[in-house]
């Protein structure tokens, strides 16, 4: 081992090393290796041996390996010239940016070296970009050059054509003509299916190679060819974008870039020929078409106001069934309308039970959240979130039962409204319960809450009475007379009424008669069905 330099940290030694612990860095620039120069080289090694002057360079890897990162092809032609162990200069201490840069300066052009090819140099830039993370302006700093450079090089790793590559790799085109080649792009995507960048710059290429055959062939073409090339080829594309533009239908945009297509448009006058093509068409169509519209004016505009009332009629209902939301009142209170001056409600409060009366006709079903502790956390949470939205005078008007009043009471004023009162709803019809243990029951009780100082239209008595026949379906609907009541007394036309427990919309529907606005929820999707039915089939 002979130590070549010591300072910083960092060091460089010459050792002999197994040729099987050697593999390529991921630092190594060059990624493709002729076989012919890895035999040549081979040959020259078999006839002079490694010479220790052309070591390659390495830095540790895992365990006993050395990754090289300069010298890859030497290592290549070892190893097919049957050596075992070779000289290797070995770099410990370096970064990663160092290595990176060092991978480049041990590449000089003489019997052991080959130029990395240009197009594996813009790889290992993409490469350190890509895959490393590397910023372009750190790329930049560990190669030696600018970043606009850094940001090119990387570019044309993954865009330019195969053919310019090619022309790269062969070395009629340098980066210079590269650089001139992609300053001529065609993004436009209405445009693509004529033309695109990449088509383009291939043909652009074709252009210029095909001028240099036969008595110029293998001359070099110059970058102000390409630069000037490209500058028509834009200017082409340009004036395909501005005829593109002054059509707006869809149509003839179309109808243009297919003529485009035909003529396989390849010069500025052949773009303008293609222009002229449509728009003589367009024009004839045109004429066409308003030759139709004057022939069908009126019963367009018969149609049209036809079309218009249905318009309307479908968004007033859209607008109403919108405000009638299914699914859990706690959730959908939060996007609830703010305004509601009278919030009149039924809510779930601890019945849990089908009615033992019945004995050959169905019984009604059980409603969703109805176990009395259940109800009353249910109508706390509720009004919790529906506080907020109230007017600020404003009433609350909400059906009980006499034994869960004292409880709904409570859950009332601690969601922050004042309790005016109990209003009691004599039903038409004593209801189930008991039958055996206890009186009829043919009332309901309705607490009165107020926020603010709301003051009322009428001034019912506190006993009411519904007749209207009530739904033989919902287990809790109120007659639509007693409603109107309760409705009439707090609001006035166009003021908001809402329930959240809305059951089968009676509160919501006698509402919409008085010329309120309504807001609503229904957890059950049947019957929130047969709300929004009835809300359409008012106005049929």
């Amino acid at each position: 081992m002979q130590q070549l330099s010591l300072e910083s940290g960092r060091s460089k030694t010459i050792e002999t090393v197994p040729i099987e612990h050697l593999i390529l860095s991921r630092f190594n620039t060059r990624r493709t290796r002729p076989q012919a120069d890895i035999e040549r080289l081979a040959d020259r090694i078999e006839r002079l041996g490694f010479e220790v002057t052309r070591a390659p360079w390495a830095c540790r890897g895992e365990g006993d390996s050395l990754e090289v990162f300069a010298g890859g092809t030497r290592l290549e032609a070892a190893r097919t010239a049957g050596k075992t162990e070779i000289p290797v200069v070995v770099h410990e201490g370096y970064s990663d940016d160092e290595i990176a840069r060092l991978a480049d300066e041990d590449n000089e052009a003489d019997e052991y070296h080959a130029r990395v090819p240009v197009l594996d140099v813009w790889a290992e830039y993409h490469r350190l970009w890509k895959d490393e993370g590397w910023t372009q302006a750190r790329i930049g700093a560990a190669k030696g050059c600018d970043v606009p450079t850094v940001s090119r090089r990387v570019k044309w790793h993954s865009s330019l054509p195969s053919v310019a590559r090619q022309a790269t790799c062969d070395g009629i085109f340098d980066e210079g003509h590269c650089e001139a080649l992609s300053s001529l792009t065609c993004d436009v995507a209405s445009l693509a299916r004529w033309l695109t960048t990449e088509q383009a710059q291939a043909e652009l290429v074709a252009e210029v190679l095909g001028k240099h055959r036969g008595k110029t062939e293998g001359i070099k073409p110059t970058v102000a060819t390409v630069r000037d090339a490209a500058k028509r080829w834009k200017a082409m594309i340009e004036a395909a974008g501005d005829a593109l533009d002054r059509f707006s239908d869809d149509g003839w945009r179309h109808a243009f870039v297919a003529a485009l297509v035909e003529s396989n448009a390849r010069s500025l006058a052949a773009v303008n020929a293609a222009y002229a093509r449509t728009s003589k068409a367009k024009a004839a169509a045109d004429e066409g078409e308003a030759r139709r519209k004057r022939a069908e004016a009126d019963e367009a505009g018969r149609l049209a106001e036809e079309e218009r009332a249905r318009t309307a009629a479908a968004e007033m209902i859209a607008a109403l069934t919108a405000r009638v939301v299914l699914g859990d009142a706690r959730e959908a209170f939060t996007s609830a309308p703010d305004g509601i001056h009278l919030l009149l409600t039924d809510p779930p409060y601890g019945q849990d039970f089908q009615s033992q009366r019945r004995k050959t006709s169905p019984k009604k079903a059980t409603i969703a959240n109805d176990g009395e502790v259940e109800a009353r956390a249910l109508l706390r949470n509720v009004l919790a979130l529906a506080y907020p939205k109230m007017d600020d005078d404003s009433t609350l008007l909400c059906f009980t039962g006499w034994r869960n009043e004292p409880a709904f009471r409570n859950v009332i004023e601690a969601a922050g409204f004042t309790v005016k009162g109990s209003l009691v709803w004599v039903k038409a019809n004593h209801g189930t319960g008991d039958l055996s243990g206890s009186f009829a029951p043919r009332h309901e009780r309705i607490i009165h809450a107020v926020k603010g100082k709301p003051g009322l239209r009428k001034r019912p008595d506190d006993v009411l009475y519904g007749k209207d026949k009530q739904n033989s379906e919902h287990p809790t609907e109120k007659p639509r007379d007693l409603l109107r009541q309760l409705i009439e007394a707090t609001t006035d036309e166009g003021q908001l009424v809402a329930d959240p427990f809305a059951g089968s919309g009676s509160t919501l529907l006698e509402a919409l008669a008085l010329d309120r606005a309504i807001w609503g929820c229904e957890i059950d999707e049947m019957w929130h069905r047969k709300i929004t039915d009835a809300l359409m089939e008012t106005f049929k």
